[in-house]
């Protein structure tokens, strides 16, 4: 049996890492949702003058994205010392704090990866049971010598690189703004739709999933609080009540 651990000081490159793909999409989002915010108050009809709050809700928004960020980061820290990779026999184990333990046998594997950073993707038939290895684990030579008994290690082309969890939280982001801004039915149809299948996909994937933290996986009930006024935007548009 052998014990793989991660280098600690690999984790300022992967804070980094998550950095630049985070706060782009958070700042894009605070200010979808100050827009759509904008637009609610601009569209409100009433014989009084209405106060306006964004001044005071923009600095809130940024503090609660940027304590958000900081738990995050913190959280990601623990489960980066806590990584723990063990091969015993045919068996390749991961184990995290705060995440399932995925257990990948010899017979179930279906490729080992490498991609052009340097990390390891150990996959299955399954999509959502596969242990990535960050390039920064140690031992990395000896563990490649090891994996190579499991099957052959296969390069990833350089521009072959997963673009969903970019392109996704973008594209809700714009329909969001759409959805909101529009008052045309034959948009707000389509658009509430697909935003709504999309995120119930979003949150049963994060419940299922053997990489994301429990308290990750508590937050994303909060989604609801996203679905229930598209579903009411929806049901008014559509004449229902």
């Amino acid at each position: 049996m052998k014990t793989f651990k991660l280098d600690p000081l690999g984790f300022k490159k992967a804070r980094q890492k998550s950095l630049l793909r985070t706060i782009p999409i958070m700042l894009l989002a605070t200010f979808a949702g100050i827009y759509i915010s904008s637009i609610d108050q601009t569209n409100q009809t009433s014989s009084t003058s209405t106060v306006n709050v964004l001044p005071f809700v923009i600095p809130i928004i940024i503090l609660a994205a940027g304590f958000g960020l900081f738990l995050g980061l913190k959280r990601q820290k623990k489960q980066w010392d806590s990584y723990e990779l063990t091969i015993d026999g045919d068996n390749i184990i991961r184990i995290q704090q705060n995440v399932p333990t995925v257990s990948i046998k010899k017979e179930n594997l279906k490729e080992i990866i490498e991609t052009p950073i340097g990390d390891i993707l150990i996959k299955t038939g399954l999509r959502a049971n596969f242990i990535n290895i960050p390039s920064s684990v140690h031992g990395r030579e000896e563990l490649l010598k090891i994996l190579a008994d499991f099957g052959q290690i296969l390069s990833q082309p350089a521009g072959n690189i997963n673009k969903l969890n970019i392109i996704m939280p973008i594209g809700v982001i714009v329909l969001m703004i759409v959805f909101y801004s529009s008052k045309e039915i034959m948009i707000l149809i389509p658009t509430g739709i697909i935003l709504f299948a999309g995120l119930l996909w979003s949150f049963i994937e994060i419940r299922k999933s053997k990489h994301i933290d429990k308290n990750t996986k508590r937050a994303s009930y909060f989604v609801f609080l996203v679905l229930l006024p598209i579903i009411a935007k929806l049901l008014i548009a559509l004449k229902v009540f």
